[in-house]
C-alpha cells in the first residue's frame, strides 16, 4: 500500500528485498552450491578480492590483454592436431 510517496508493506520481511538493493554496503552473490543466495558486507568482500588478486603465489600481473595470443596458440595447437588426422573433419566443424 502506498502513504504518500512511500510504499509500506503489511509484513516488514517483504520490505527485505527492496532494502538490500538499494544498500550499496552489501554484495548478494550466488552461493557456491545450493542455489541459494549469500549477502556479504562489501568491504569485507572487497579486502578479500584484493587479498586474494594480490597473492603472488595464484596470480600474475599482465601488461597486455593476453586473449588474442591465446586464441592464435590455440587456433594453431588445434590446425596442427587436426592435420595429423587427431581431430576428424566432423568434430571441427
Amino acid at each position: 500500500m502506498y502513504i504518500g510517496k512511500s510504499l509500506v508493506y503489511d509484513n516488514p520481511l517483504n520490505q527485505l528485498p527492496t532494502f538490500l538493493g538499494w544498500n550499496s554496503n552489501i554484495i548478494i552473490k550466488p552461493a557456491d552450491n545450493g542455489g541459494k543466495i549469500v549477502l556479504l558486507d562489501k568491504t569485507s568482500y572487497l579486502q578479500e578480492a584484493y587479498r586474494q588478486l594480490n597473492d603472488s603465489n595464484n596470480h600474475t600481473l599482465v601488461h597486455h590483454d593476453p586473449i588474442r595470443d591465446l586464441a592464435l596458440e590455440t587456433s594453431s595447437f588445434i590446425s596442427f592436431l587436426y592435420d595429423r588426422y587427431v581431430f576428424t573433419h566432423f568434430l571441427t566443424q
